[in-house]
């Protein structure tokens, strides 16, 4: 048979007014006691919490019914990981410090870019770095790399391994619906001071098993192809004009020479082939620059030279267009020219054979 227990509760009153509860069994055995003889630890507010065995209160862990608000004065707790959500630590003092992904605080990086207004930022050992020698002005769009005085290198780099070449290009802006001019590209030397020689131009092709080649192509046009250029400069008070070559590569040992072709463009349909000019400079008041055409010498036959229409029935060969010039060739004197000749193959026949050319 279970014995029945009667458990009966014994008030205690202390000096400062609090009512202690002891609930005694029948034995007169304490079984618990209920601190504040069940009221709440002070202060108000306070959240409850076991004390040595009572409740217990304080003033810096509260909650307030009436704002739902929950008040704590530090909050102590593992930092979070992905896989627990743990508590936000301290911030460690700073209104701009930021909780990074490791679950601390830190302050923010160096919100002002390295360096002074122009210059261009790029990644210096994991920090911003910046450079008097690689700038961009907003004012002039223009963008500078290297020092006075000092070679300046922008490469391309192909991807380890591949077989792709890293290729540079250099792109004019298309046109725009409201701008149907495309963008120029101009490569323009530094000018000179006093005596010095202004910048010039150079375009190196590659060595190699076969040499890198240089193409320069004016674009088809549905109505006029592009226009190509290559002019030498003016010569100035008293001085020479600049020279302008043009030179096919040179062989070496028993490899041959390279050729060198400059073609006018063909037409299509009922269109006319193109026409192919070479002038010598003129000059006001000195003399006009020669032009000359030389064949070279080889060690086991000379070169020759030839002046075909291919298809073509006259070859022209005039001194002047005034009609009053000697016509020369090396080794032959110079015989003034016929004051007519006729655009005519007889015509042609006839004046060679005036200047002794043939017989």
């Amino acid at each position: 048979m279970v014995s029945k227990v009667n458990y009966r509760p014994q008030f205690l009153v202390s000096n400062d007014g609090s009512i202690t509860i002891q609930y005694l069994s029948s034995g007169l055995t304490n079984i618990q006691t209920a601190g504040g003889g069940g009221v709440p630890a002070s202060p108000v507010n306070s959240v409850q919490f076991n004390n040595a065995g009572a409740f217990g209160g304080r003033a810096n862990f509260t909650y307030a019914s009436g704002t739902d608000t929950l008040s704590v004065g530090k909050l102590v707790s593992a930092n979070f990981t992905s896989a627990a959500q743990g508590l936000v630590p301290a911030s460690g003092g700073g209104t701009a410090n930021f909780l990074r992904a490791d679950g601390n605080f830190a302050a923010p990086p160096a919100t002002a870019p390295a360096g002074a207004t122009t210059q261009i930022q790029f990644n210096n050992a994991s920090a911003f770095g910046a450079s008097a020698n690689f700038t961009y002005d907003t004012g002039t769009n223009t963008f500078i790399v290297g020092p006075a005085g000092a070679t300046t290198t922008i490469e391309t780099l192909a991807p380890t391994g591949s077989t792709i070449a890293g290729n540079l290009r250099f792109l004019g802006k298309n046109a725009s619906a409201t701008n149907g001019a495309g963008g120029r590209i101009s490569y323009v030397g530094g000018n000179a001071l006093g005596t010095g020689t202004g910048g010039g131009h150079s375009f190196s092709c590659g060595t190699g098993r076969i040499g890198g080649g240089i193409t320069f192509i004016s674009a088809n046009g549905t109505f006029d192809g592009g226009v190509m250029s290559f002019n030498s400069g003016a010569g100035n008070a008293g001085g020479t004009g600049g020279n302008f070559q043009l030179n096919a590569g040179l062989g070496s040992s028993t490899a041959s020479g390279g050729s060198f072709e400059m073609n006018a463009g063909n037409a299509a349909s009922s269109g006319f082939g193109g026409s192919f000019v070479m002038t010598s400079g003129f000059s006001l008041g000195g003399a006009a620059g020669d032009f000359t055409f030389i064949a070279s010498y080889g060690a086991t036959a000379n070169g020759n030279m030839y002046f075909n229409t291919d298809y073509g029935t006259v070859i022209q060969l005039t001194s002047s267009l005034l009609g009053d010039q000697q016509l020369g060739f090396y080794g032959v004197t110079p015989v003034a020219q016929p004051t007519s000749v006729p655009v005519t193959a007889a015509g042609i026949h006839a004046a060679l054979v005036s200047l002794g050319l043939i017989t």
